[in-house]
């Protein structure tokens, strides 16, 4: 079948789009019906070169711009018993120990038979639409970790970028699944995800771009709003809509159907093809606004439950800035200056207000459009924690050897402030309490949307990626972290991946003359055997390996994939697992 379609299917893409056109007299010229029989004809079309071809599974891609530090969560710095040395470093902490202080912390996590190494945080509980709660480390069940790839210079918006479209003039990851795609939006992307911007198709299919889903009341309507029934411009004579659009159909496949036939005959088995665009704009997209607001607000009901429940050794004891090494320790940056926050309890720093914006929006509109079939892609950027309540500001005193001996309050008791992502004033104490819970809120969305779409028999067939430009250095005075451009760490989840996996070497001994001169573990890159010879990891072997997994091309198929799909057996790593060395 695929290959006498290919056959049949010989006009271009203009002309097959062109037959569209008989239907123009049925509406006002600006009305959307001509571009959903234009979207039905090219469904059809794409449908027909896609048989016989590998079909790619759906990508969503949650982006988490200004690249926080992810020791806490996916960058396990000792992830198996046999990994090698870790070396901690005081701006390294994932948890307070029973004596009060802070400490990198790992406990085995045991899941489908593999034992993992992982922060304390996976050792909590995460709420689910029901009420109840589950252990965050189910979450592992179906997740690949990458570390240690070196993005080669530094820089966030190139960095940013090279998560979906490594070398410049390539199509993007994102593209290669649209270019791919039948559905009738392939790809979706979010303003606040930076590389969004960076979406090329080598077909030259579109991608849809909202402005930003936390600032839209309805982010659905931008992005579905051709194929809402409301929006149509009937002229006088028709009865109804679905009059109208019944005509339109019926005779924009009589012409293919005719156009087909008169380049080769047996066209007819075209019209099986027939499939969700049809469907979609014949029976409309129903409620909107009550689809989006009721999957809005499970995901933001999710964050907020994060806060109801205490992790142990994060915050089920005070957390009292007299416990951490330095004043440093608390630095945030409030108003346009670098500052102390001493809040008599750390735990306080997190309220009913604090918030994550495009957390809960991203997984809302990646659940509808995954779920109804009207997109293949979907790509979002949830921010930093917003409004974090910061009391008694002040500023750190130092004598002339730079050492602090004190500090100087500025006269505010209280402020509501940010820690964004890019953690540069952010200190060991404020990034434990802050990515505890930024973290721990994503895993719970991750994990409803993943449940959602296994019970709709979608996991199988899709990726999910969580990605950022890098991770972090830490700064050798604890008050916060610099852009670790050789520490990028990236995580996938699918329901093809059949049990966790951490790959790529790491430093036992990292360090950096400029930030932190101290030979301590924390991501730095380090050499692994891959594509036949010892090098670092990039960013081409990341893209490689998320391209395997969707079943498109690499974008830079000279460096090779760490993992291989075997229809079968299932995957396997093609490098050695997650080990930690001597810098040499």
């Amino acid at each position: 079948m695929g290959s006498r379609i290919k056959k049949l299917i010989q006009p271009t893409r203009r002309q097959l789009l062109g037959m569209a056109g008989v239907c123009g007299g049925l509406v006002a010229a600006k009305g959307p019906l001509n571009v959903l029989i234009s979207s039905l004809v090219e469904e059809i079309w794409q449908a027909a070169r896609a048989e016989g071809r590998t079909k790619p599974r759906n990508y969503l891609h949650l982006n988490l711009p200004g690249g926080p530090c992810r020791w806490f969560f996916d960058l396990p710095l000792l992830p198996y018993s046999n990994s090698g040395e870790l070396i901690s470093d005081p701006q390294i902490v994932t948890r307070i120990n029973v004596e009060g202080q802070p400490e990198y912390h790992t406990a085995p996590i045991t899941v489908k038979d593999v034992t993992l190494n992982m922060p304390t945080l996976w050792s909590s509980e995460i709420p689910t639409p029901s009420g109840a709660w589950i252990p965050m480390a189910k979450l592992l069940e179906n997740m690949i970790m990458i570390r240690g790839v070196n993005m080669q210079a530094d820089g966030h918006p190139p960095n940013n970028f090279k998560q979906v479209r490594p070398v410049q003039g390539m199509p993007s990851l994102t593209g290669l699944v649209a270019d791919a795609s039948d559905k009738p939006i392939p790809a979706v992307g979010g303003s606040r995800a930076t590389p969004y911007s960076v979406y090329k198709s080598g077909k030259g299919i579109g991608q849809v771009v909202v402005p930003d889903f936390h600032s839209e009341t309805n982010p659905l309507a931008k992005i579905l709003g051709a194929f809402d029934a409301k929006g149509d411009k009937l002229p006088e004579g028709f009865v109804s809509r679905r009059q109208a659009l019944s005509g339109a159909l019926d005779q924009a496949m009589v012409s293919l159907g005719n156009y087909a036939k008169s380049s080769e005959p047996g066209a007819e088995n075209l019209f099986a093809l027939r499939s969700r665009a049809e469907k979609l704009v014949r029976q409309g997209l129903g409620d909107l606004e009550t689809a989006y607001g009721s999957l809005l607000q499970k995901y933001k009901g999710l964050i907020e439950q994060c806060k109801t429940r205490n992790v142990v050794g994060v915050n089920d004891q005070p957390i009292l800035g007299s416990a951490f090494p330095r004043l440093a320790s608390r630095t945030v940056m409030a108003g346009s200056g670098r500052v102390i926050v001493n809040n008599a309890d750390l735990r306080d720093l997190i309220t009913g207000d604090s918030r994550i914006d495009e957390l809960a929006e991203g997984c809302a509109v990646a659940e509808y459009l995954l779920l109804q079939g009207y997109s293949s892609t979907v790509l979002w950027g949830p921010s930093g924690v917003d409004g974090m309540d910061f009391h008694d500001l002040a500023t750190v005193e130092t004598d002339a050897g730079g050492n602090e001996t004190g500090q100087t309050s500025l006269g505010i008791p209280q402020i509501v402030g940010n820690m964004v992502n890019d953690e540069h004033f952010s200190g060991n104490a404020i990034s434990l309490v802050g990515n505890s819970f930024l973290f721990r809120a994503i895993a719970a969305c991750l994990y409803e949307l993943i449940s959602v779409l296994k019970g709709a028999g979608l996991f199988s067939e899709t990726v999910i990626q969580i990605g950022a430009e890098f991770s972090r250095i830490p700064r050798k005075d604890f008050g916060g972290s610099e852009h670790g451009w050789m520490a990028n760490c990236t995580s996938l989840f699918s329901g093809a991946v059949n049990k966790p996996m951490v790959l790529g070497n790491i430093a036992s001994d990292g360090s950096d003359g400029v930030f932190n001169p101290r030979k301590t573990t924390w991501g730095k890159s380090a050499p692994v055997e891959v594509d036949g010879a010892v090098q670092i990891l990039t960013i081409g072997h990341s893209t490689s390996t998320i391209a395997q997994l969707l079943h498109v091309a690499p974008p830079l198929p000279s460096n090779g994939t760490l993992i291989f799909e075997n229809p079968s057996t299932g995957l396997f790593p093609t490098i050695e697992l997650a080990k930690n060395k001597v810098q040499t």
